[in-house]
């Protein structure tokens, strides 16, 4: 089961599914502190090797997947995070994406 907490205006994109957050104004679920977040750019993977050019901790197994964690992403093309095409075990998690 995923669990998505949207913030702002954006969409999370897995797999060809897209989920679409509601429009602006809408309720905020929870008021994140972004002081431990590391700016990032968008996450890009269309393949299991692409995991590897962005360091996360893990190594994609069941046991021990990807980590997607504490990032602050300044997206400008609609998507900050995109995976697709990969048998690798992730998980996306305490994440802040914004639209520039």
């Amino acid at each position: 089961m995923l669990i998505f907490l949207f913030i702002g205006n954006f969409a999370v994109v897995l797999d060809g599914f897209a989920v679409n957050l509601p429009p602006r104004g809408a309720k905020i679920l929870a008021v994140l502190d972004d002081s431990n977040f590391k700016e990032s750019a968008p996450i890009l993977i269309s393949s299991d090797k692409d995991f590897e050019t962005y360091n996360f901790s893990g190594s994609g197994t069941i046991d021990d997947p990807y980590i997607i964690e504490n990032l602050a992403i300044a997206e400008s093309q609609y998507v900050g995070i995109f995976i697709s095409k990969t048998t690798k075990y992730f998980v996306i998690q305490n994440n802040y994406i914004s639209s520039i």
